[in-house]
């Protein structure tokens, strides 16, 4: 019989307790990044807000919107054009007064690959997928922003 793997039970960060039921409910595709993720890898690391990776596979796009606009928001157009035009570069696009971060994928990024090694949590009884660490330094290793240089800290450590 194989080992059985521990789930590991994570928060929903203060302000998104509406937030992730939406994105479990309108089936949206996405790898938990950022503070969650880092808290998930390295548990003194608190979350701030929800950092999504999101599937560029069809109809996740309209998934995510009809989850926002369950919310009552409405995405600006702004906000719309990186998530349609995935390509190059990976964008952030910010929801909900910065309580949501979507990061789109780049041209050098791989979700299935991402998706496959992913590792399995819970976040307030769902389920969820959170990045790699890999991935994690991939995200983080070109900002400047100190909580990312922290980050990248601990990653490099593991």
């Amino acid at each position: 019989m194989p080992p059985r793997v521990q789930i590991r039970h994570l928060p929903i960060p203060f302000g998104c307790e509406d937030l992730f039921p939406r994105l479990v409910k309108h089936q949206v595709r996405f790898l938990v990044i950022g503070g969650l993720a880092m808290h998930h890898h390295f548990p003194a690391r608190a979350p701030k807000d929800l950092d999504i990776l999101l599937s560029p596979a069809g109809g996740n796009i309209q998934r995510l919107q009809s989850a926002l606009r369950d919310m009552s928001l409405q995405i600006r157009d702004d906000q719309m054009i990186p998530l349609l035009n995935i390509g190059r570069r990976s964008q952030q696009i910010r929801f909900l007064d910065d309580r949501l971060d979507v990061v789109t994928v780049s041209d050098e990024m791989d979700f299935e690959f991402e998706w496959a090694v992913a590792e399995d949590a819970s976040i307030a009884g769902m389920p969820a997928k959170i990045g790699s660490l890999l991935l994690l330094i991939h995200l983080k290793k070109e900002s400047s922003r100190q909580v990312d240089i922290a980050d990248m800290k601990l990653l490099r450590s593991a």
